[in-house]
This record gives C-alpha cells, structure tokens and sequence, in this order.
C-alpha cells in the first residue's frame, strides 16, 4: 500500500513535489526521497511504536470498510 505525501521542504519553498512511501517499509527502518530537492523522510526509532499504532488501526478501518461495502445496502456490524 503505497501513499504519496508532498515533500514538506518543497512545499515550504513553494513548490509541489510528492514522495512516494510504503507505511510498511517506512515502519521497517527504510528512508523514502523526494526526487525534487533530495530531502529524505524516514521515522525515528522512537516514533515506530506510535506509527505502528495508527497504521494497524488505519488497515483495520480498510478492512471494516471494505466488509461494509461487500455487505451492499444490508450491512450487518458484528
């Protein structure tokens, strides 16, 4: 799953320039660039807890979603 994000260096400068990330690999230690300015986004070791946090209960949102809409116009909260 990946998700783009506007560099923030470049949208400090004025411009527009995405970076494309995989949460998963940005949670495994791995640095994503942006291809404009080369500033490198990555998390810090204390901030993976947090992240993984959120990215489990963003994936569980999907997943909730997702049932909804198979489910049609009966959904059925279990």
């Amino acid at each position: 799953m990946s998700t783009i994000i506007d560099c923030p260096y470049c949208e400090s400068e004025g411009r527009k320039s995405p970076i494309v990330i995989e949460p998963n690999l940005l949670l495994q230690g791995k640095s994503f660039t942006c291809s404009c300015c080369k500033s490198e986004l990555s998390l810090k070791p204390q901030s993976t807890n947090v992240f993984e946090r959120g990215l489990k209960a963003y994936q569980n949102y999907q997943h909730v979603t997702a049932s909804l809409q198979d489910a049609g116009n009966t959904p059925s909260l279990a």
